[in-house]
């Protein structure tokens, strides 16, 4: 009788146990989950120079701290091109409970900056990647922007290939950033 139980024990025992993966590629927990969120925006033909007044203004009232600082970038080219991107973060995404919303932020977004929107766009969350990323601590007053898909079965490749130019601009120390964000929708973030 024991080793009847015991065999069902050796049996049964992996049913009732789970693993984690080891998370052998050298990041942080906090930087696998920090990410941004983009808000694409076209404004109003001719009120572009309004319109980019009016979001430094509501960024300085409600968007100067971690983790809802506020940014706007122009995309000078590609599909999107005319387009703004309003970001917050760096952030994760539990702190999107807590943004800014509702009363006086909400009403001077429909005041000062909604009036010069001719469409509001897509919204994406994008996860940071620091091990594809380099960044010398600095910010830099400009940005060129890749978007770019992977084909499915290329990712590992191109996970070597960001690695080894990673690599590089760290040996040589690259005075432009290069950072990268992952679609948040994205079911293999862990790559």
């Amino acid at each position: 009788m024991k080793k009847v139980i015991a065999l069902l024990f050796l049996f049964l025992a992996p049913l009732f146990m789970w693993a984690q993966e080891d998370d052998d590629d050298g990041e942080s927990d906090e930087l696998k989950y920090m990410m941004v969120e983009l808000n694409y925006i076209r404004p109003k033909i001719g009120s572009e120079k309004v319109f980019i007044e009016a979001v430094k203004k509501h960024n300085a009232k409600y968007h100067t701290e971690a983790p809802y600082t506020g940014f706007l970038w122009y995309i000078r080219t590609g599909e999107n091109a005319g387009w703004f991107v309003w970001g917050m973060g760096p952030m994760i995404f539990s702190d999107l409970d807590d943004a800014p919303g509702e009363g006086a932020h909400m009403e001077d977004w429909a005041k000062s900056v909604a009036p010069h929107v001719a469409q509001y766009g897509h919204v994406e969350n994008r996860v940071y990647k620091d091990a594809w990323s380099y960044s010398d601590g600095k910010s830099n007053a400009k940005q060129i922007v890749w978007i770019m898909d992977i084909q499915d079965g290329k990712r590992d490749q191109f996970d070597a290939f960001m690695k080894s130019v990673t690599c590089i601009r760290q040996k040589k120390k690259n005075s432009r950033a290069g950072r990268v964000h992952l679609p948040a929708r994205d079911e293999k973030l862990r790559w």
